[in-house]
């Protein structure tokens, strides 16, 4: 005890210390002449010694020490001024952590705000599903079953208006420009596997589907860019354009085997469509595998509305006009000839 440093001792940290304790509890004559003899050479730190001891004599409810007056003004002096210290240590505190909790805050505001940028939104559909979207500029968009659209969570926010496809959908984009050519911000993009599809306001539908993409302009303007070979095309209402990713170019098609968007309206619109085609945007609708039993009726042309609200609908439409048998086992159809 006589080797420790209590000079720079606080009360504090006088009320913890073990020694100090046993001092002030039991009064033993060893402790007693070491305070006595302290507070000579340390007459400056007396008064915390002092302060200490009764603080710790309430708290050990031991017999209370009876101070003079001068002690008396001395120790409220010292009381006030502990008062004054650990309200300014308390007050630190507080504003530390007011700050350190704005610093978090902040943080998690920012991570927030970030999120919030730069995630995305993505929109799909299972077999013979179709869903409405309408995104935050009053773009409408008609997304086909088994297809996806992603686009920013922050959409209004974004400078550039751009979505990506995976499937089939159609598309009414609202038009923002006031003049004739589209200015930063205005322009929205279809982004795909193989081409971007570049708009200002008009109403087109684009089909990326077994490697193949294709787009269909209804009305307004298009550019459509192949990815890997940059090649750009400029379409006119009425145009379609297809991208293979066996050629990466743009080429034109002088019609589509079934009219552009007419599934919108829950049917195929045919016109000398073969019944291979047919099948195959029944497989891509409903996720099935259709197999003829006779392949030459896959050339068969045929003209006229077919239904797509139902896939039992469909395959008797068929049925009827093939003239086959339908035998469905899990996700395969067979379309077998009557006998």
């Amino acid at each position: 005890m006589h080797h420790k440093q209590y000079e720079e001792l606080t009360v504090r940290e006088f009320l913890d210390d073990e020694d100090f304790i046993r001092y002030v509890k039991f009064s033993d004559p060893s402790d007693v002449a070491f305070w006595s003899q302290w507070k000579l050479i340390h007459p400056d730190r007396a008064h915390l010694v002092d302060v200490a001891e009764l603080q710790l004599q309430v708290i050990l409810n031991v017999k209370p020490y009876i101070p003079s007056a001068g002690f008396q003004e001395s120790l409220l002096l010292q009381i006030n001024e502990s008062i004054a210290s650990e309200k300014a240590v308390v007050k630190k505190r507080r504003t530390k952590f007011y700050f350190s909790l704005g610093a978090v805050g902040f943080t998690s505001l920012a991570a927030c705000a970030s999120w919030v940028m730069l995630s995305t939104i993505t929109i799909t559909t299972g077999n013979g599903e179709f869903k409405s979207i309408e995104l935050a500029d009053a773009t409408r968009i008609e997304l086909s079953a088994n297809s996806s659209l992603t686009f920013p969570r922050a959409y209004q926010f974004r400078p550039v208006r751009n979505v990506r496809l995976s499937g089939e959908a159609y598309f009414r984009v609202s038009h923002l420009a006031r003049g004739e050519s589209p200015e930063y911000g205005e322009a929205f993009t279809v982004n795909t596997d193989l081409m971007d599809v570049t708009v200002l306001g008009t109403e087109f539908n684009v089909r990326e589907r077994r490697g193949v993409g294709q787009v269909a302009l209804i009305k307004g303007g298009v550019v459509v860019k192949a990815l890997r070979s940059g090649q750009r095309r400029t379409l006119r209402p009425g145009d379609i354009v297809k991208v293979s990713s066996g050629s990466n170019t743009v080429e034109t098609e002088q019609k589509d085997a079934m009219v552009p968007g007419a599934w919108t309206e829950g049917k195929f619109s045919v016109n000398q469509t073969s019944v291979k085609d047919i099948l195959t945007a029944f497989e891509d609708l409903y996720g099935y595998q259709v197999i003829l039993d006779q392949p030459e009726l896959a050339n068969k042309k045929i003209d006229g509305s077919i239904s797509i609200a139902s896939e039992q609908g469909l395959l008797f439409t068929l049925s009827n006009i093939l003239d086959v048998n339908v035998k469905k086992k899990g996700r395969v159809i067979r379309l077998e000839k009557r006998r």
